[in-house]
């Protein structure tokens, strides 16, 4: 019974810390980072494809320490077929690359819904 008490409060303690690193990391990214993109960068694709990256990275970053702290867990089942999908006439749909890119080739994710 004492396990579970634990746990239960670890699980408690570390979901309000994700809750608030999420919230941090936002105002962080807008705040400070967005802008500081918009004072030295001047070309407008190069400056968005930093900021999307740095959004990726930064929720890559938020779900690997919500996994590590014990918060939740994922799995993605059927990649192959994400990855197979194909929208408007062969061309891959920006969604689907970005899932594939972000899940299916880093074959360590598996998410099951």
């Amino acid at each position: 019974m004492q396990y579970f008490n634990i746990n239960r409060l670890w699980r408690l303690i570390m979901t309000a810390f994700c809750f608030a690193l999420f919230g941090i990391g936002g105002l962080l990214l807008s705040l400070i980072w967005f802008p500081l993109l918009n004072i030295a960068l001047r070309q407008r694709d190069k400056r968005r494809y930093i900021a999307r990256r740095s959004i990726s990275y930064c929720f890559k970053f938020f779900m690997n320490t919500m996994r590590r702290l014990g918060v939740l867990d994922y799995r993605i089942v059927g990649g192959d077929t994400l990855a197979s999908d194909k929208m408007f006439s062969g061309r891959e749909s920006s969604f689907t690359h970005r899932l594939r890119y972000a899940c299916v080739d880093n074959a360590r994710y598996r998410l099951y819904c």
